[in-house]
């Protein structure tokens, strides 16, 4: 019993070193890259520098979810190679010391994994989403063309809806604007113009039609010489600015997919595909930590990375085809379990089988 312990205490040594540094490592790079992707937008309209870095540690709880199952694989795969190239690992398993026992640590670290992500998936990545996307709605109130798309309604709240053909970011000018205004005691407002500037807190609209819906829904009006509508508060409503889906804990999505599946049978599909995924991607910790083994021992015989290398491979692969059968899981072609845990159970019936052959 004390030999396992030590033997445990030695092997989990070699683990928590390639781990903390994979994580690191896969942290920046998925970081990085998100930053990469705004880079231009951030540049071209001046954003504070201090928003840019927090902008980009907001995304570090979300990176951190997908680097723990290739820091657990990573970790496994170097820690079973130096055993094996140094023959310590021919040694254990001539001790009578079977792979099964001889992976247990790398498994306990796995598992450690995936409580982490299912912690981070319910506290500090919703967090982090919600804090972000207010993060980006206060960045664009000094670039306010940049909250208006192309062919897209943006609802500015207090009954005021906007649908621009155009926009020129140069000149903060929209065009073929159609601008729709509820009213709480008075009838809907339609206002078309050909053109819309900013002004300080709003926009303008000239020589612009105005027409007005009666109690029968029709509508009657004419030409206006200028109209004016305020923005001045357009962080507090823009389009979409409640919690997305990314932005709910785990509780929430359960809460929101019993709510819409009473109203209408399919109806929180979405919501259950999103709480499934999370999970599944939690159990890969797990599910990588065990494969790492019998990868290693089949690919590297211990005497390179080609071990190494064919588990990070797997895992690249496990993500794109993780991320296809989402997709499809999203588009309703699969059913949600299938789209969410085919890959895992396939992955961890590959592991126990591996583990057993070279048991």
């Amino acid at each position: 019993m004390l030999i396992m312990k030590t033997l445990d205490r030695y092997i989990s040594r070699e683990l928590v070193g390639p781990f903390a540094v994979g994580l690191l490592a896969f942290v920046v790079l998925i970081t990085g890259h998100i930053l990469f992707t705004v880079i231009q937008v951030v540049v071209e309209h001046g954003v504070a520098l201090t928003n840019v870095a927090r902008f980009v540690f907001l995304q570090v709880p979300g990176a951190a979810v997908l680097a723990l199952p290739v820091s657990s694989l990573l970790a496994s795969s170097l820690a079973l190679n130096r055993l094996s190239s140094e023959q310590e690992l021919t040694a254990m398993r001539c001790a009578g010391i079977p792979l099964s026992r001889i992976v247990r640590p790398a498994m306990a670290l796995g598992l450690v994994a995936s409580a982490a992500s299912l912690c981070l998936n319910e506290t500090a990545v919703p967090w982090a989403e919600r804090e972000s996307q207010a993060l980006m709605r206060r960045m664009i109130v000094r670039e306010r063309s940049l909250a208006f798309k192309p062919n897209q309604f943006v609802d500015t709240g207090q009954g005021v809806a906007f649908y621009v053909g155009q926009v020129d970011r140069e000149t903060d000018t929209l065009h073929y604007v159609r601008v729709f205004l509820v009213q709480p005691k008075d009838p809907p407002v339609l206002v078309q113009a050909a053109e819309a500037r900013f002004t300080r807190t709003g926009v303008e609209l000239g020589r612009c039609q105005a027409y007005f819906a009666d109690s029968f829904g029709r509508f009657t009006g004419g030409p206006a010489r200028s109209i004016t509508i305020d923005l001045s508060r357009p962080e507090a409503r823009e389009l979409n600015s409640g919690v997305t889906i990314r932005g709910m804990t785990m509780l929430e999505l359960l809460q929101q997919y019993r709510h819409s599946e009473a109203a209408a049978r399919g109806a929180g599909s979405a919501f259950s595909l999103e709480l499934n995924w999370r999970l599944a991607l939690a159990l890969s910790c797990f599910v990588f930590a065990a494969l790492a083994g019998p990868v290693t021992l089949r690919f590297g015989r211990g005497q390179n990375l080609v071990g190494v290398l064919a588990t990070i491979v797997s895992v690249f692969v496990y993500y794109v085809l993780m991320l296809w059968l989402k997709t499809l899981g999203g588009a309703g072609k699969l059913p949600v379990p299938v789209a969410a845990w085919s890959l895992d159970v396939g992955l961890l019936t590959a592991a126990l089988l591996g583990i057993w052959r070279f048991r």
